[in-house]
């Protein structure tokens, strides 16, 4: 299958967010050379298409690991990602600053400054994922995660930057660990002037999430969903485009857009 980008499209594009989900979802059939290969092979065509220079951020999903959906904590010493997080960053980041590599070979997070006055904040959801067996051992902020986000988001308030989050699996799905799903949302809710925007996979679905304070039933933040590039059960193949206001940073509309070429 290809996905048709036209020139117009193409040439227009400040930068992408690649919510994670590289690998097919055969996954009793996966290893780790083949899932190695396709993020390489598969970061290579993105930047083939759209150009060299084209910024992507992206995230990890929960089959890029193999088994998919299980990601030990930095302290697994026999089971690291670090594999994972290499392969991962060498082929997409290549952009990013040095800085940025060492958390993301920690935990495979980071943060970058595409702008000034604007962040990105790329989260590996894995570590609130309820199919990642390894929390079961290390349900406490494993790679110290939550408490990089909030010292984080605690510096751009500061800078009085915005800031955009992008993390595979939405934190208000099920299938997320209660515990880091309410603390995730209690930083929400207290950056909530910083934070204007959160962009989410996994679902593969076109959808929206608005988060409300518990404290007082007030909308605090949203999240939105870009369905996926790939067609799913009742859902067709899709991509969006977002156009940001250029000084607050919140999303003033969205074009939905898929033209298939050929299965």
């Amino acid at each position: 299958m290809n996905i048709v980008v036209d020139d117009e499209v193409r040439w227009s594009i400040d930068f992408l967010y690649m919510t994670g989900d590289l690998i097919a979802h055969n996954i009793w059939e996966t290893t780790r050379e083949e899932n190695i290969k396709q993020i390489r092979d598969q970061a290579a065509l993105f930047y083939e298409v759209l150009g060299k220079n084209i910024k992507i951020f992206p995230v990890l999903g929960n089959h890029e690991p193999h088994p998919a959906n299980i990601l030990a904590p930095p302290k697994i010493e026999n089971y690291s990602g670090e594999w994972l997080y290499e392969a991962f960053f060498d082929s997409w980041c290549k952009h990013f600053p040095s800085e940025a590599k060492s958390t993301f070979m920690k935990g495979g997070y980071y943060t970058v400054t595409p702008t000034p006055g604007f962040r990105i904040i790329g989260l590996n959801s894995l570590f609130g994922y309820v199919f990642n067996w390894w929390m079961i051992l290390d349900p406490k902020d494993p790679a110290d995660q939550l408490q990089w986000l909030r010292d984080t988001l605690l510096l751009a308030e500061t800078r009085r930057e915005k800031v955009h989050i992008l993390m595979h699996g939405p934190s208000v799905e099920t299938d997320t660990l209660q515990v880091w799903n309410r603390e995730y949302n209690r930083i929400i809710e207290r950056f909530q002037s910083t934070i204007v925007g959160q962009f989410l996979g996994h679902t593969h679905r076109d959808q929206f999430y608005v988060y409300y304070s518990p404290r007082t039933n007030k909308p605090v933040s949203v999240a939105w969903n870009g369905g996926s590039v790939t067609p799913f059960t009742n859902v067709n193949p899709n991509y969006r485009i977002y156009t940001i206001h250029k000084q607050t940073l919140v999303n003033q509309r969205f074009i939905f857009n898929a033209v298939i070429e050929t299965f």
